[in-house]
């Protein structure tokens, strides 16, 4: 699909208003409740990645999410 010169133009405008943060294409975040996930310290984070990547070579990606009874 080929743009037309005007077109292209009233598209840039409407990036330019977002990327200033034009109150009308502003969209609303709820997420204060949320769990900050950048408070997790990144070594355990590494450390479950090295554990789940040994799994994943050994059997097969998230394999372990398909074993019943684990707790036992």
């Amino acid at each position: 699909m080929i743009m037309k010169d005007d077109d292209v133009h009233d598209f840039v405008l409407e990036c330019e208003d977002y990327a200033a943060g034009d109150a009308m294409n502003e969209g609303l975040k709820y997420d204060a409740e949320k769990p900050r996930m950048d408070l997790l310290p990144f070594e355990a984070l590494e450390a479950v990645a090295e554990v789940l990547t040994y799994g994943a070579k050994k059997y097969a990606e998230n394999n372990w999410r398909r074993v019943g009874c684990a707790e036992s």
